[in-house]
């Protein structure tokens, strides 16, 4: 078989087994964007405080990444209830500037926090459940654990969101928040649960990337503007588009890496950002709803 077939099928699969966790980190963005138009410049540094709780726990309690996973979740929603009720609350439905700026702050105040409480060293779970051979490609197993980890959190926020009434009311208050009050949802405590799902799924973007990649304090900008040019692509408030729009980001990325150069990557995904705002502000995958 050609090296270059070989080649082009291992960037493919590295990009889409990447660009699925993606998915899921953009997913807690357009949750907390599309229901509340607030745009949380803090997002980067959630994901890395789930990133932080996957490698403590396993480093230190030897819990492996799919249970990490597991507990991160409630833990991520426990963690946003408190930004929410404290400073969050009070900027919903105020110009946008204003929740940029309190987030902003959120985001110094967390990202200085993480640097002094575990420094800007490079860290990394060194969990390796073996690989699993496609043809001339090799699938790491941390990658394709963490894709199926995903998958299956995608599934399950749609199954809320199409089959609850929670679900649907958050829904509602994305298409119009007037009308959904006036038909009797409790919007305050919709709210709060939308925050703190969004605040769940950084978390847990955060806890599968540290399965894959390494990850510091510092690299919290190139986690947000990812997540950032991903809801651009997909169209803000939509959950199904955030998806297509991560494995999109995902390819990207594995092809600007494997033919170009690694250190090229954050300028072609922020060019992307760029370009998505001026030529298609609306997103390419608007009409795929959940």
């Amino acid at each position: 078989m050609p090296v270059a077939f070989a080649t082009l099928l291992q960037t493919v699969i590295n990009g889409l087994l990447v660009g699925g966790v993606y998915g899921i980190s953009a997913l807690g963005l357009t949750l907390v964007w599309g229901i509340m138009d607030i745009v949380n410049i803090a997002h980067g540094e959630l994901m890395l405080l789930g990133a932080f709780a996957c490698y403590f726990l396993f480093v230190g309690y030897g819990v492996t990444p799919v249970v990490s996973a597991a507990l991160v979740v409630p833990l991520g929603m426990a963690t946003g209830l408190f930004p929410y009720r404290t400073v969050i609350r009070r900027v919903v439905g105020r110009p946008a500037l204003a929740s940029l700026l309190l987030t902003f702050g959120v985001s110094l105040f967390l990202n200085n926090s993480m640097l002094n409480l575990w420094s800007p060293t490079i860290r990394s779970v060194g969990w390796f459940p073996g690989s699993l051979a496609l043809g001339p490609a090799l699938i790491p197993g941390t990658r394709l654990v963490a894709f199926a980890v995903a998958v299956l959190a995608a599934v399950l926020l749609y199954l809320f969101l199409s089959r609850t009434y929670s679900g649907r009311a958050i829904r509602a208050i994305m298409q119009d928040p007037e009308a959904a009050a006036a038909m009797g949802v409790n919007t305050r405590a919709i709210l709060l649960l939308a925050f703190g799902l969004g605040t769940a799924f950084a978390f847990l973007a955060g806890s599968l990337l540290a399965t894959v990649r390494p990850f510091a304090p510092q690299f919290a900008v190139s986690y947000a503007i990812i997540a950032f040019v991903i809801v651009v692509a997909g169209g803000l408030g939509n959950p199904m588009g955030a998806l297509l729009g991560g494995l999109l980001i995902g390819l990207i990325e594995s092809f600007t890496g494997t033919f170009w150069s690694q250190a090229y990557t954050p300028v072609v995904v922020s060019l992307l950002l760029v370009t998505f705002l001026l030529v298609r502000p609306t997103g390419l995958f608007r009409g795929a709803r959940a």
